[in-house]
C-alpha cells in the first residue's frame, strides 16, 4: 500500500490518511485481514508526527474500517457497525449539506447524478487503472 500525504492542503493531514486508506479498500488493493504498516513505520515513511498516523488508524477502528490486535491494524470491515442506521444518518447528514452548498450554487440534480456515478466508477479503480 502506498500513501502520500499532502502538506499544504486544507485537508488535515490525519484526515488525508483515513481517505486513503478507505480508498485502498474500495479499489481492492486491500483486503480484510491485510496488516497495515505499523503507527511507526507510516509515520517515518510519510514525514509525519506518530500521533497523525495513530489518530487516523484509531478513527478507522472507530468507524469499523480497521481492527486493531497484537500485530497490529489491519483492514476489518465491521459490516454491522458500517450498517447501523446512526452511521447512515450520519451519511445522509453530510450529503445534504453537499447538497445544499451545491444547490445555493446552481449544481441541478442532473449533475449531482452524473457526478457521483463518475466518482463511483473512479473510487472502484485501482491507480494503475486510472
Amino acid at each position: 500500500m502506498f500513501f502520500e500525504i499532502d502538506p499544504n492542503s486544507q485537508v488535515p493531514l490525519y484526515m488525508q490518511l483515513t481517505q486513503q486508506i478507505k480508498q485502498t479498500v474500495v479499489s481492492g488493493q486491500a483486503i480484510i485481514g491485510q496488516t497495515l504498516p505499523s503507527v511507526r513505520s507510516l509515520a517515518s515513511d510519510l514525514g509525519v508526527n506518530m500521533h497523525t498516523v495513530n489518530k487516523a488508524y484509531n478513527l478507522l477502528v472507530d468507524e469499523g474500517v480497521l481492527s486493531k490486535n497484537q500485530q497490529g491494524y489491519s483492514i476489518y470491515l465491521n459490516k454491522v457497525q458500517l450498517e447501523a442506521p446512526i452511521y447512515q444518518i450520519e451519511l445522509k447528514e453530510q450529503l445534504r449539506t453537499l447538497m445544499i452548498d451545491g444547490f445555493v450554487h446552481g449544481v441541478t440534480q442532473a449533475e449531482f447524478t452524473q457526478w457521483a456515478n463518475d466518482i463511483s466508477q473512479e473510487l472502484k479503480q485501482t491507480p494503475k487503472e486510472r
